[in-house]
């Protein structure tokens, strides 16, 4: 009997040893894992912040330049800044979670991003007063903590950039950032915006879910040719 249950006491410690072991192995792998999507958001944001410099460099030439060529230059680059900074921004928001070690740089990738979408948004504003941006620009404040309506539009606001492609241009904010990121707290009290979703097109505020249609029709009104026949 006393051999027996040496063996069985063997066999829990190593079965332990092994549970441990795998543990740690899965920890580990989990953390590296974690650490090499964190690097690879951050290269992607390198490259995502030279290009809003050489946007804004290019606006800020629109004054010195034929308006007529800059205008269309700075469009084009436009389009392509916005249609990579979509991609990436869609990457950053499936990684819903991360290990404890790499949460903070996650978060600070997840602001660098919003300020990233405010950036471009705000460019993009300001040059329509000197260029013909010949696109829907919308705002869109929303949050990913149970907020179903949230979910419909962003839905209806897929779809809209869907069938419509560089005619519209969506910057998405995520107000769960708001308690660790001023500028958004900014914008939500310059729009008083107090519930979500709201979207901003032009200065109009919507605070209550923005229908297809509806959305369509500001599109048509906005943008020159997109609803033409």
């Amino acid at each position: 009997m006393k051999v027996h249950r040496e063996i069985s006491k063997k066999r829990y410690f190593v079965a332990g040893i092994i549970t441990i072991l795998l543990f740690t192995t899965g920890l580990l792998l989990g953390m590296v894992f974690d650490y090499g999507r964190i690097q690879s958001l951050e290269t992607a944001y390198q490259e995502y912040d030279l290009n809003y410099r050489s946007l804004q460099l290019q606006f800020n030439l629109l004054d010195t330049l034929d308006p007529t060529q800059g205008c269309l230059a700075f469009n084009t680059a436009i389009s392509v800044a916005m249609k990579d900074l979509s991609q990436s921004l869609e990457d950053v928001e499936t990684y819903k979670e991360v290990s404890n070690s790499q949460k903070t740089s996650f978060v600070n990738i997840q602001r660098k991003y919003v300020l990233d979408n405010i950036r471009y948004w705000a460019i993009v504003k300001q040059a329509k007063k000197i260029c013909d941006i010949n696109k829907l620009n919308i705002l869109y404040f929303y949050s990913l903590n149970d907020c179903s309506d949230c979910v419909v539009q962003g839905t209806i606001l897929t779809y809209l950039k869907q069938k419509y492609g560089e005619s519209v241009l969506i910057f998405p904010i995520n107000v769960v950032l708001l308690p660790i990121e001023p500028t958004i707290e900014f914008l939500t009290t310059s729009y008083n915006v107090s519930t979500y979703p709201t979207i901003v097109v032009g200065d109009e505020v919507y605070t209550e879910i923005v229908s297809k249609e509806n959305l369509e029709d500001l599109l048509c009104e906005t943008v020159t040719g997109v609803c033409e026949e």
